[in-house]
């Protein structure tokens, strides 16, 4: 099943073999790896890693992992927002999410964002999403916020980048939290 969302200025698609080049384009940018442990990612890891959620997108809507490309109207590629399940058993599901930083500062994350979480609570039936989100990435704990999420944990030094410990915060947001 291919799945589609759209909003007012937004298509999202589901991940595709032919997408692959533009996702290790994205992955190795240094803005996309500043707040990530293990620093720029190997092109076999981007590869397998976007393999990994073609094949487990299969599994959906009881389990598996999603990546939803966001393009524009006119079908420019400009950022991912993933999903994946965690706990099978919980429906806790994790959400992420990376924009070419040409694309930042516009309100597409958090419109992609809250179109990805309808779908995950409404066609995956979840009931409970998380994000981790480095302590240092202050533009991602307000996105959080911003689409509603709670602060749930605050873990200190989680993260080590770049031979530095970082915090890691949990938002998370509940079925109930929507209605």
């Amino acid at each position: 099943m291919k799945w589609v969302l759209e909003t007012e200025r937004l298509l999202l698609r589901e991940l595709t073999e032919e997408d692959f080049d533009f996702i290790l384009e994205l992955e190795r940018r240094t803005e996309s790896y500043k707040h990530e442990m293990g620093g720029m990612s190997e092109k076999d890891n981007v590869i397998e890693g976007c393999k990994w959620f073609v094949e487990k997108a299969k599994k959906l809507p009881e389990c598996g992992a999603i990546k939803f490309i966001v393009c524009n109207k006119k079908g420019e590629m400009f950022g991912f927002v993933s999903l994946h399940c965690n706990w099978e058993k919980t429906k806790e599901w994790e959400i992420g999410y990376k924009f070419l930083i040409e694309y930042w500062g516009n309100g597409y994350a958090s419109e992609a964002m809250c179109k990805v979480i309808e779908f995950a609570f409404k066609e995956l039936s979840i009931h409970k999403l998380m994000a981790f989100i480095n302590y240092e990435n202050k533009r991602s704990v307000a996105l959080a916020k911003r689409i509603g999420m709670v602060q749930e944990g605050h873990m200190r030094e989680a993260r080590l980048i770049e031979g530095k410990w970082n915090d890691e915060l949990v938002f998370t947001l509940l079925k109930t939290d929507l209605e």
